[in-house]
């Protein structure tokens, strides 16, 4: 009798704790999403404070695969030099970490001489050029838009009136250079603020190699450390869950982040390749911002487009006409060939949820929640379709999503039966969250 009224309390005690945990949960989503921007500002002041540290770890993370290569062989190589069957585990992971620290410093350092000096030369001659070109765009577009041409001139006076007073606005090339006049302050801020951050982040940089090497030597400890942590809080095939999913977060944070990399690196030697053979102005200034907006994926290339056909239409606007033309070829070799190719299926999600990650992630994050919001997505749906799967075994019903695509039943009742006589094949899929 005593028993029976200690399990019930014990039930009732986990039910109250359940309940609690589930208004708790409701109460702190509210408040994250009602303060929201306070918490956003909180969040990217702490991140400015500790950049150095999350440009090393960032550093750290890249370089890791490039190290664990490295060192393996290096070790090798030491048991055959000393012919010793013992590992070299200390010396072998720093020889790794310099030589590819070196690498990576060396890859960085050759793509900035190479880029840097054609992009300031690029920059250099758009400010020396732009008076004239402006003068030029505008004596070209008052000779297009008015009435010495008939057929602009015709079809303008076919318009409302309403709608040629917008027309007028915005052909008002008067009205034009009053506005740039008026915003020149704030360029000239912008390309000082832009200057300014440069020297931070290279200084940011310097302090990141420190980081990254403490952190790579140091990664066995802190894994350990972590998993020592969760085992004193979990049960074993929660932290089994945990790991299997950090691993996978890897897989496919590494796959699209190194196959996005090669793919925007080949997308700017083409672009400068096919820029320079059309004999187009500025043509490193447009491939850096074609290659840097390639990395953001679906919208990233058309971003770029803008405001490299902006400074092509200030020079020629055929020239405007025959960028843009090559740019749609370009995305059309990249989306059917290159892509595919290097990426695959890196993110085993659908194009819908691209586009709606890219769009959550944007107007969250900004141009960094763009860049990131594809991986991260993938990983919380590799979650929930593991968390999903766990719960449809024990109900014993078919994880395959076309076992669902009937409009009746039958087409579950039948894979139902057949999951019955079924198990499943990879004992980490049983886990319990």
């Amino acid at each position: 009798m005593k028993n029976k009224q200690g399990s019930n309390k014990n039930s009732l005690f986990r039910v109250g704790l359940m309940i609690f945990g589930v208004i708790a949960a409701v109460v702190a989503l509210f408040f994250l999403l009602y303060k929201f921007s306070y918490i956003m500002s909180g969040v990217g002041k702490i991140i400015s404070i500790l950049q150095p540290i999350v440009v090393g770890l960032i550093i750290a993370y890249l370089v890791n695969p490039m190290t664990n290569f490295f060192t393996k062989h290096i070790n090798r190589l030491l048991k055959k030099m000393t012919k010793k069957d013992k590992d070299f585990p200390k010396l072998s992971l720093y020889l790794g970490i310099a030589v590819s620290l070196i690498i990576f410093i060396i890859i960085i350092f050759v793509l900035v001489c190479a880029i840097i000096p054609s992009f300031v030369t690029s920059i250099t001659d758009f400010v020396r050029d732009f008076s004239g070109r402006w003068e030029s765009f505008i004596t070209w577009v008052d000779s297009t838009f008015t009435g010495k041409n008939s057929l602009f001139n015709n079809f303008y006076n076919s318009l409302p009136n309403d709608i040629k007073l917008t027309v007028d606005k915005v052909f008002n090339t008067s009205d034009w250079f009053a506005i740039f006049e008026a915003n020149a302050g704030k360029f000239i801020t912008a390309i000082y603020s832009g200057v300014i951050n440069v020297a931070t982040f290279l200084a940011d940089f310097v302090i990141g190699i420190v980081v990254a090497v403490y952190a790579l030597s140091n990664k066995r400890l802190f894994k350990a450390q972590i998993k020592k942590m969760l085992y004193a809080f979990f049960n074993k095939k929660t932290v089994n869950f945990v790991f299997d999913v950090s691993k996978k977060s890897n897989e496919i944070f590494l796959g699209f982040i190194n196959g996005k990399l090669i793919s925007a690196l080949i997308v700017g030697i083409i672009c400068f390749i096919g820029v320079s053979i059309m004999r187009m102005p500025y043509p490193m200034l447009i491939t850096v911002i074609i290659t840097v907006t390639d990395l953001i994926p679906i919208f990233g290339p058309y971003i770029g487009t803008i405001p490299c056909a902006f400074l092509l239409l200030l020079y020629d606007p055929m020239k405007c006409v025959y960028f843009v033309l090559f740019i749609i070829a370009l995305q059309m070799v990249e989306g059917n060939i290159i892509s595919p190719k290097i990426l695959g299926d890196s993110t085993g999600i659908s194009a819908f949820w691209v586009v709606f990650a890219i769009v959550l992630g944007g107007g969250l994050f900004g141009i960094v929640g763009m860049l990131l919001s594809v991986p991260t997505f993938a990983v919380i749906h590799y979650i929930l379709k593991r968390i999903f799967e766990h719960f449809l075994r024990k109900k014993n019903l078919p994880c395959d999503t076309s076992a669902y695509a009937g409009s009746g039943g039958l087409i579950i009742e039948e894979a139902k039966d057949e999951g019955n006589e079924q198990e499943p094949a990879d004992k980490t899929e049983q886990t319990v969250v």
